[in-house]
């Protein structure tokens, strides 16, 4: 049976981190490139023409809507008492995204607006980037205590049943700390 829908084709592979380099680019190319800051003025006046829903705005106003986007995002971390629950997302979004991209993408808009390329309180950007460049690491440091991880250590070398496969937990002489590279859960996002 036929649809009677007409198929429309997205030639994208949009991720989260995709709206957080944007900015980063932008800056890198207006800002810190010579032939594209000689051509900063064309980009705000350029008509978006791949997308048929993006074909009535302009590069500029694509720019602002994904910056706003990132600044939206941003904005509740970067209150007084940050909690985790103000990160963004949950598993699918990780490490990367919070400790990294997100202050990148912030202080690249805050340099982007006080360069008249988007419209921003580039004071306040920068205030919530320096929330997020101080702040949102410690969310994601996990310190497993030395006992704790000793037994883990032997539990796994135990379960590959690999003879002469020793667990070298007794190496271990204090806590173990690193980085988790995502939340657990997912933030009721699909």
């Amino acid at each position: 049976m036929a649809s009677t829908h007409p198929a429309v084709h997205r030639s994208d592979n949009l991720q989260i981190d995709t709206n957080f380099f944007l900015p980063v680019l932008m800056k890198r190319h207006f800002l810190q490139n010579g032939k594209g800051s000689a051509r900063s003025s064309d980009f705000p006046r350029t008509t978006a023409s791949v997308f048929p829903e993006n074909s009535d705005l302009t590069y500029s106003e694509l720019a602002q809507i994904s910056a706003s986007k990132i600044v939206t995002l941003a904005a509740p971390f970067a209150t007084p008492d940050q909690t985790i629950d103000n990160l963004i997302g949950g598993g699918r979004i990780p490490f990367d995204v919070n400790t990294a991209l997100v202050p990148a993408a912030l202080r690249s808009i805050a340099l982007l607006a006080n360069a008249g390329i988007l419209e921003f309180n580039s004071a306040l950007v920068n205030e919530y980037t320096q929330v997020w460049e101080d702040s949102a690491l410690e969310f994601f440091k996990i310190s497993i205590p030395v006992s704790n991880a000793q037994s883990l250590l032997e539990n796994y070398a135990t379960a590959f049943e690999v003879a002469g496969l020793q667990s070298q937990s007794e190496s271990l002489d204090s806590d173990v700390s690193f980085y988790a590279i995502a939340f657990e859960g997912n933030n009721n996002l699909s």
